[in-house]
């Protein structure tokens, strides 16, 4: 265990981290609501629910649970519940096909502000 100046210097450290999280989600709204044509309403979502988002961005293309949960490292199933969360408050929609149902993006891109 190290001296409690150093403790104290790893907490402050971290909490410098979670503020810079914080901000950088701040800037991430504002930039949002300053959008030309912009909805109205501010969406928080959870960190595991923007994952699922940022991933479906990245793809560029409407994309099954499956490919979704390729990207992110977490099974199908937890990215489903996702996927359907993000649906169910209008950021996702939802295309069957066949026996497959594809997700895509709602809101044009360039809505999302980088993180």
């Amino acid at each position: 265990m190290g001296s409690p100046t150093s403790r104290v210097f790893l907490e402050l450290r971290s909490i410098n981290g979670r503020l810079g999280r914080i901000e950088d989600k701040l800037r991430f709204i504002v930039a949002f609501l300053k959008e030309p044509g912009a909805p109205g309403k501010v969406v928080y979502l959870a960190s595991a629910s923007e994952r699922t988002l940022d991933a479906l961005k990245g793809l560029g293309r409407p994309a099954t649970a499956s490919e979704v949960s390729r990207e992110t490292g977490r099974s199908r199933a937890n990215e489903s519940l996702h996927l359907c969360q993000l649906r169910a408050q209008g950021l996702v929609i939802c295309c069957p096909r066949g026996r497959e149902k594809f997700f895509e993006l709602k809101v044009k891109e360039e809505h999302y502000a980088e993180r």
